[in-house]
This record gives C-alpha cells, sequence and structure tokens, in this order.
C-alpha cells in the first residue's frame, strides 16, 4: 500500500511536470505564430494576383486555369445529376487532390 501511494504522488509529479513543459510549448508555439503572423511570410501562403497582371505575362496560364474551372464545375454538375457514386467518386478525387498536393509541400 505504500508503494502504490508512493507511485500515484510519483505520478502526479509527473503529470504536473508535463502539464507544466506542455504549457510552454504552447506558448512557445503561440509567439511563433504571433510572429510569423507579423511577418511578410503570411504573404507567400495566401496571395491573390491581379488577374490583368497574369494575362499580361503569361496569358496561357490564365487560359488553362479557366478552363480547368469550366471542367470542375461541368463535371460536378454531371456527378450531382447521377448522385450515388458519381458524386461520391467526384469529392473523392478532389479529396485525393488536396492530400497529394498538402503532402507534396513535406516531402
Amino acid at each position: 500500500i505504500v508503494q502504490h501511494s508512493h507511485r500515484s504522488r510519483q505520478r502526479g509529479c509527473i503529470d504536473s511536470c508535463r502539464a507544466a513543459h506542455e504549457s510552454i510549448v504552447m506558448e512557445e508555439y503561440l509567439e511563433r505564430l504571433q510572429e510569423f503572423w507579423r511577418s511578410d511570410t503570411r504573404k507567400w501562403v495566401v496571395c491573390f494576383r491581379n488577374p490583368v497582371d497574369i494575362w499580361r505575362e503569361n496569358y496561357t496560364f490564365l487560359l488553362c486555369e479557366l478552363v480547368f474551372y469550366a471542367f470542375t464545375f461541368l463535371t460536378f454538375k454531371h456527378a450531382y445529376r447521377h448522385g450515388g457514386r458519381y458524386l461520391h467518386l467526384w469529392f473523392t478525387a478532389l479529396f485525393h487532390g488536396l492530400v497529394v498536393e498538402s503532402l507534396s509541400y513535406f516531402l
């Protein structure tokens, strides 16, 4: 019984140390996050360009992007009209593309 109470005290100490460490880690993370949003790095994460500038620099890119959006809309319309497995496949393909793009930045 004495060993059990010693273990529970030791476990309580470990848990409190772990909680303090996690608190420090969270504070450090929040500080870094605030620095990130104050810096100019955030412009790299989300950046909107003027379509006129894109047209002047490389009009074929803008045309291809518009074609991709048109085909995306048409395939969704087809999947929605037929429903069932077509709609599931459309969302699965979309999700797969997002996951592949997300993972490719970490490799």
